[in-house]
């Protein structure tokens, strides 16, 4: 598959279905058609990938595709002819599946309509060719409405654009283990050589994950530490809250000693005076 448009994801509003998202729908969608028309109207539809901020598309071809409002007005014309001969032909068999009573049906009659909506749809095509951009709020009804003048076909050799329609009601029937890999292309147009096959993996349809800052993941641990041992955590500021009282009465117990010492040095001394004076009176008393 080939990339043929990108858009920002913020550019257009993604059109909901169910409790989910209508371009998640691609891999069934394009089984449907396989099954109940034929391979170049499966074609029909680009496949969207969602990376960061973009949606990238992805078609079949090989050639390079880009909105018809870029071609002349001639070649506008005979896409947009083409455009709504397959949209008819698709129609014809959406209003088969309205009913009453099957649910599946009327599902399937919901998800058809709200992918070939003209308004919503965003038409590329190589010339010859015609993709689709869907799933979104183009608001293109303007730019995909069918002109009055239908230029004359500019191919010598135009052949059909469909099968006949089969108007019985075929189910697609999808298997859970399913290989999610793009088909074998099928090249529809003519080309002078043949070109070696294009090998592309899809690119998983979600939103890459931003990496995350040191600092963030940082945090993540810390709150996964405290909540798994928060005992550690509480063990260690009992261990902290002791260590202080402890240092505070030793602290105290010192300044108390200290104090006790420095008096009984004081006494010490005084009694020390008192006994020199004490000695020195008997020495003058014996002298006279």
């Amino acid at each position: 598959m080939k990339k043929i448009a990108s858009i920002p994801t913020h550019s257009f509003e993604p059109i909901s279905f169910g409790d989910n998202y209508l371009y998640t729908q691609y891999e069934k969608l394009r089984s449907f058609l396989q099954v109940n028309f034929n391979q170049k109207i499966a074609n029909f539809i680009a496949k969207p990938v969602i990376n960061n901020s973009e949606v990238s598309w992805y078609a079949n071809y090989y050639n390079d595709f880009r909105p018809i409002a870029e071609f002349d007005q001639e070649t506008q014309g005979l896409l947009l002819s083409n455009y709504w001969e397959i949209l008819n032909t698709i129609n014809a068999k959406i209003k088969t599946l309205k009913s009453k009573t099957n649910n599946d049906q009327n599902e399937w009659y919901s998800l058809l309509n709200s992918v070939f909506d003209s308004e919503n749809n965003k038409i590329y095509s190589d010339g010859q060719n015609i993709v689709v951009l869907w799933g979104w709020k183009f608001f293109n009804a303007h730019e995909n409405k069918l002109p009055t003048f239908i230029p004359q076909q500019i191919f010598s050799t135009p052949t059909p654009l469909v099968e006949p329609l089969n108007t019985e009601f075929q189910p697609v029937i999808t298997d859970e283990n399913q290989n999610n890999e793009p088909e074998e292309f099928v090249n529809e147009t003519p080309l002078i050589e043949e070109p070696e096959p294009l090998v592309m993996e899809p690119e998983p349809l979600v939103e890459a994950e931003e990496k995350k800052s040191f600092w963030a993941r940082f945090l993540e641990f810390l709150k996964w530490f405290a909540s798994k041992y928060w005992w550690l955590l509480l063990l260690l500021l009992l261990i902290i809250l002791f260590l202080f009282f402890f240092n505070s009465c030793e602290d105290k117990r010192n300044d108390i000693t200290n104090k006790e010492i420095n008096d009984l040095n004081n006494r010490i001394e005084y009694l020390r005076q008192k006994t020199s004076e004490c000695c020195g009176c008997e020495t003058n008393e014996n002298v006279e």
